[in-house]
């Protein structure tokens, strides 16, 4: 089974994948930690009851005593009891033990490091005595001179600590989790909001969609510009880039629309960013055909989800100048339909003057009219006046001749 389609699923997932393995690491390294804690703990308790016991007095009296486990055991078995503690065992200067939780290996030697405490050190370990593995504490006993005349050890077996940690494992696993629940819920909330700024697309969706968007914006024939609700250009095309002059870098980011010097008209247009349908502008000698519309999100409306403006430009320069130039051989043609009805008009009276046998007349009107269009043709213009002008001119002239 692959990844959800959409980037905001695949994000959510892999978070919970990376929360899971957080938990568990954690609850790992807290356990391991705690576990520690809890044995410097045992360590130091036992090292404290050791030493308390070690001091006593009667602890060197009893180990002087002709019966040092009568004289000791009663005492060691209340101190393991109101201490908490496991077990104190007291031991001569031979590491044998005098007192013991088990009667049974009282006489026998200490089972354990003694090497440090007999050099007058106190000392704690882990060691796996006859109660099972246990934190321990080893002190040296001393008599009035300072003379080592025996050792006392203290110690908490490891299965009660683990107990201890075992009373603390569900507090621990319930506040990870409660952590753990909190973080998903926010990648949740994370994730619905990218899903919803995304619109539910997958990245290689939303790339194909940028390309097809790409090749889209610089094929059309038409300009067009994108101003965010900041007035800064955020996106045009090559078209645009030529109507407007703009020479921008892609890389440069979005620019304030009063920074780019456009025609007065335009950049009041696209600051104010305002509805325009058809708009006739005219700059630098262009024809510009400008429409402006709000840009809304797909299936979103209303002024808070406008995302800007998106304007397009239409040169309709050319196309002014090729209707212009057709208005023309239009005008000419009926100019000329109008001359070849008036000269056939003419030619019919000069022949019937001629019938008539009225030369002189015929000459004289002949003449006439040949300054008639003479003048007709330069219609009161210079000679080197605009050719169309003139033609029009003409055109209209035969026009009202006729």
């Amino acid at each position: 089974m692959g990844l959800p389609r959409g980037i905001a699923a695949r994000l959510l997932v892999v978070q919970l994948a990376v929360l899971l393995l957080v938990a568990v690491v954690a609850t790992a390294a807290l356990w391991a930690d705690s576990r520690q804690r809890a044995e410097q703990a045992a360590a130091d308790r036992s090292l404290a009851v050791a030493t308390t016991v070690a001091d006593s007095p009667r602890v060197a009296e009893g180990l002087a005593s002709a019966d040092p486990t009568a004289a000791l055991l009663d005492y060691s078995l209340d101190v393991t009891r109101d201490t908490g503690v496991d077990f104190v065992t007291i031991m001569d200067r031979d590491t044998v033990r005098v007192t013991h939780p088990d009667p049974d290996e009282i006489g026998r030697r200490y089972l354990g490091t003694t090497g440090p405490a007999l050099a007058g050190r106190s000392m704690t370990e882990t060691f796996t005595g006859t109660l099972g593995p246990s934190v321990r504490a080893v002190v040296p006993v001393r008599d009035a001179d300072g003379g080592i005349v025996g050792l006392v050890a203290a110690g908490v077996t490891v299965d009660r600590v683990t107990e201890v940690l075992g009373a603390r494992l569900p507090g621990l696993v319930g506040t990870v989790g409660a952590l753990a629940l909190l973080v998903a819920a926010g990648a949740v909330l994370l994730s619905r909001s990218l899903e919803r700024t995304t619109w539910g697309l997958g990245p290689e969706e939303m790339a194909r969609m940028l390309a097809y968007y790409e090749s889209v914006l610089h094929s059309v024939g038409e300009g067009i510009v994108l101003v965010d609700r900041d007035r800064r250009l955020v996106l045009h095309n090559d078209q645009a880039a030529e109507l407007l002059e703009l020479e921008l870098d892609p890389a440069t980011g979005p620019v304030e629309v009063s920074a780019l010097g456009l025609p007065p008209a335009i950049e009041r247009l696209l600051v104010e960013g305002t509805t325009a349908d058809e708009v006739v502008h005219l700059p630098s000698g262009r024809v510009l055909v400008v429409t402006q519309r709000p840009a809304l999100p797909t299936g979103r409306t209303g002024s808070a989800a406008r995302l800007g403006t998106v304007t397009t430009l239409r040169d309709r320069t050319e196309i002014l100048r090729l209707s212009g130039e057709l208005a023309t051989l239009r005008t000419l043609s009926d100019a000329m339909r109008a001359q070849t009805h008036e000269f056939a008009n003419r030619l019919h009276t000069i022949v019937s003057l001629i019938e008539l046998e009225r030369p002189r007349e015929a000459l004289a009107l002949a003449a006439s009219e040949l300054e008639t269009d003479r003048r007709a043709s330069e219609g009161g213009l210079a000679a080197d006046a605009d050719p169309v002008v003139r033609a029009l001119v003409c055109g209209k002239t035969a026009q009202a001749a006729e």
